[in-house]
């Protein structure tokens, strides 16, 4: 027997040369009920089937198996009335390949080995074929059996077990063999049953895993091979063979309605907490959902991108009846649960699926706070202004005669500049101040070269807190290999800043992801945005020191259009707590108020991660409500925002576990 070998850890172990990959490299149990809850859903995976969507699903069609990857079958009676009508083997084997991308995948191209059969031997009879397919079957098992035994030797010489764990990997060699000699029939409790008596006791670190190897392959061959172990007396009372096997073979790819997520805290969740999953995958045996959150391959992540690419095209063509929105907020969900790990969010941006997305929110509800002059952001706490009082602010730019009087009008409006942009704006005041008759050509050539400057400082400080960094104690070699990539590349395209040209931000976060984010240090992202937020903030600013050329054109003067998106910053804008993408609700309660500049900081960050970055939005965050208070009080603003505050309060705290509390007088 052909072996080959797969490395595993620190040994290797062997598979049966019939499979394209480790089919069960399962993660032990003890790792897997360490994961913890996202959010305030209790993680208790489960595969009970959902009831309450059931009709959402009844029209959809062509959808594959989020786990597997198997085209499901959403129409099973259909099916089962046309399998009805195959008697013989060449329409066994014709049915088979009409319904081929419906066949389980772990079961291997059985459609192809049928027609290769039945044209290999065109006088087979339809008992023939399937006595055949079998006999395969069994064969299967026997070879996946045999694979345990060589794999439990391998575990044994490669690993540095235990002389008790020795002996029970010599009984369970010694039993499996013995096993494989008496019942030619395998029946799989025989099996299990070894196992729990030998490779179940083992004290090994690596007990679960050399289980699970053992175990699950066989397992798979042995629910391979019930498809074809079809009842004598139904055929004896004239149901035909073909017609039992092919109902056995396609039951597995039936459609379940599965949730995602047992117990969800909120009820309206429910919709976007269900996947249509294959009958295989739901199967507590299998519990495709349960390995697909917690400890999916790449070909499974695959797989769930493929379901939501094809349930977007079912929104589209209006054959799924429940919320146009469910790829949208199934896949945040799942986001938020595997932390990332599993993602479609680029199957979601084809263009029809992203229109309809747009169109459904376009219905925007009205936010008066927005239009308030001087309402704090809640994220900086710096005052804002509207957007009327941006353009009277631009037209005096854009009307000024010379430099001095661009200074005096950005001086009156100090008191909203975006920190970030105070360095260049006391530079710019310096300047005009020292020399009254320099041209705008001079004060933008110095205003880039002190961003250069500052840009080139703040690099130069970044290498000194990764040299402080490699002289720490236990420090793996590998981090500091990423350590020493990050300071060479910084060094060699970053610390020569030239005033001329805008540094490339995502060179540099690109040099980042490659470097530090692969560190194995436990607090590795406390120093990457110690590197990462100052360049960013700095780079924006130098953004904005170089205006679109056509710009700059139509108002004959770079600098006019330098201090207008400086200015710009400051407009009050509307936000989503939690943002749309996240499963952020249109609602009043989920929208605050926050400058141009911090808005497009955030972007769609979750909020909890956004406040631990800004922990001054706990003490904003109040004033912003004390404005609005202020603002009800003096009329400005309807007693109905004092409702908003209420549901804001309750909203945030609840989303923050209770870390943010907003206080306001009401």
């Amino acid at each position: 027997m052909k072996v080959e070998l797969i490395a595993l850890n620190n040994y290797k172990f062997p598979l049966h040369n019939n499979n394209k990959k480790a089919e069960n490299n399962f993660i032990p149990k003890d790792q897997l009920n360490a994961i913890p809850a996202v959010y305030y859903m209790p993680i208790n995976f489960g595969c009970c089937t959902a009831q309450d969507n059931r009709n959402y699903f009844d029209k959809v069609r062509n959808v594959h198996c989020p786990c597997c990857g198997v085209e499901m079958i959403t129409d099973k009676e259909a099916l089962i009335k046309e399998a009805e009508n195959v008697k013989t083997a060449s329409e066994f084997v014709e049915f088979l390949n009409k319904y081929k991308e419906n066949i389980p995948k772990k079961f291997g191209n059985y459609s192809d080995f049928a027609s290769n059969l039945l044209e290999a031997r065109p006088e087979l009879g339809i008992k023939d074929l399937l006595n055949i397919s079998r006999a395969g079957a069994n064969k299967k098992v026997e070879h996946r059996m045999q694979d345990a035994v060589e794999y439990v030797k391998a575990c044994k010489e490669n690993n540095d077990l235990s002389q008790k764990d020795k002996l029970l990997c010599d009984e369970f060699i010694n039993q499996t063999n013995a096993f494989l000699e008496e019942d030619k029939k395998y029946p799989l409790g025989k099996y299990k049953k070894i196992l729990q008596e030998t490779l179940a006791k083992l004290e090994t670190n690596n007990k679960w895993e050399i289980y699970s190897n053992a175990k699950n392959p066989v397992v798979e061959a042995n629910i391979y091979k019930s498809v074809f172990n079809y009842d004598f007396e139904r055929v004896i009372n004239g149901e035909a063979p073909a017609y039992l096997v092919l109902k056995n073979l396609f039951d597995f790819s039936q459609a379940v309605e599965t949730r995602m997520l047992q117990n969800l805290s909120e009820e309206k969740e429910e919709e976007y907490n269900t996947l249509l999953v294959c009958s295989k995958c739901s199967n507590s045996e299998s519990n495709g959902i349960k390995k697909l959150l917690r400890a999916p391959d790449e070909i499974e992540k695959i797989n769930y991108q493929t379901y939501i690419a094809d349930m977007s095209r079912e929104v589209l063509e209006n054959r799924y009846s429940g919320s146009d929105k469910y790829p949208l907020y199934v896949n945040g969900l799942m986001k938020r649960v595997t932390k990332g790990n599993v993602d479609a969010s680029k199957f979601l941006n084809e263009s029809r699926f992203k229109t309809k997305i747009f169109y459904l929110n376009r219905n925007v509800i009205e936010f008066d706070p927005v239009n308030i002059d001087g309402i704090p952001c809640a994220c900086c706490g710096k005052s804002t202004i509207t957007h009327k009082k941006k353009v009277e602010i631009f037209e005096k730019i854009a009307e000024a005669n010379n430099i001095n009087e661009m200074d005096n009008i950005i001086n009156d409006n100090n008191g909203i500049i975006r920190e970030k942009y105070m360095p260049v704006i006391n530079k710019f005041h310096s300047v005009v101040k020292n020399n009254p008759d320099i041209t705008e050509d001079e004060v933008v050539k110095i205003l880039r070269e002190h961003t250069a400057g500052d840009i080139k400082n703040v690099m130069k400080n970044n290498l000194k807190i990764m040299h402080r960094l490699l002289k720490q104690k236990n420090l793996s070699s590998n981090d500091k290999n990423k350590i020493n990539e990050y300071i060479a590349g910084v060094k060699n395209d970053f610390i020569d800043v030239n005033p001329k040209k805008i540094i490339d931000y995502k060179s540099y976060n690109d040099l980042i992801s490659s470097t530090l984010k692969n560190m194995e240090l436990k607090n590795r992202t406390e120093y990457i945005n110690l590197v990462k937020i100052p360049v960013k903030n700095l780079l924006v600013v130098q953004t904005n020191l170089f205006p679109i050329a056509d710009t700059a054109e139509k108002y004959k003067s770079e600098l006019k259009v330098i201090l207008q998106d400086i200015i710009k910053m400051s407009v009050a804008t509307k936000d989503h707590v939690v943002a749309r993408d996240k499963d952020g609700t249109n609602d009043l309660n989920n929208l605050i108020v926050l400058c141009k500049d911090c808005n497009q900081d955030k972007t769609n960050f979750d909020f909890k991660y956004w406040i631990h970055r800004h922990p001054e939005m706990k003490e904003n965050l109040n004033n912003y409500a004390r404005f609005i208070t202020d603002k009800i009080h003096e009329n400005v603003l309807s007693e109905n925002y004092f409702a908003y505050l209420e549901e804001l309060s309750d909203y945030i705290n609840r989303i923050t576990d209770g870390e943010i509390e907003i206080q306001y007088d009401v």
